[in-house]
């Protein structure tokens, strides 16, 4: 079967290993909740300078006449950046599209694979 990519891109590689915490930043407390299944909890700090930004769109919040019209091959997308809150700068960003609702493996394969990027482990 095929499986759905991520878009990740580290905006800057200086913070590559060194990140050794994360606070989270969600409004979506379903998403913050599947989000906290899989983050390392050694990495949790609310008062890390460094934020997980939890971000989620679903395409029926979308008041574009197009988009309802035609419809989409997805209902929404998750987005997870990492950012330096004291420069307020995005050091690093994973997207994804869904279906439905976002299922707890891609939740998953996000974290690992933000993890890993940043070599958080």
């Amino acid at each position: 079967s095929c499986e759905k990519p991520f878009y990740s891109k580290i905006y800057d590689e200086s913070y590559v290993g060194k990140i050794k915490c994360l606070s989270i930043e969600s409004s979506d407390t379903l998403l913050k909740h599947q989000i906290l299944k899989y983050l390392d909890k050694n990495l949790l700090n609310q008062n890390c300078k460094f934020s997980l930004v939890v971000y989620s769109k679903y395409l029926t919040q979308c008041n574009n006449p197009q988009v309802k019209a035609f419809g989409a091959d997805f209902d929404g997308y998750i987005r997870l950046t990492v950012v330096d809150k004291e420069k307020n700068f995005e050091i690093y960003r994973i997207q994804t599209d869904f279906k439905g609702y976002p299922e707890e493996i891609i939740i998953k394969k996000m974290i690992l694979k933000l993890e890993k990027d940043l070599e958080v482990r």
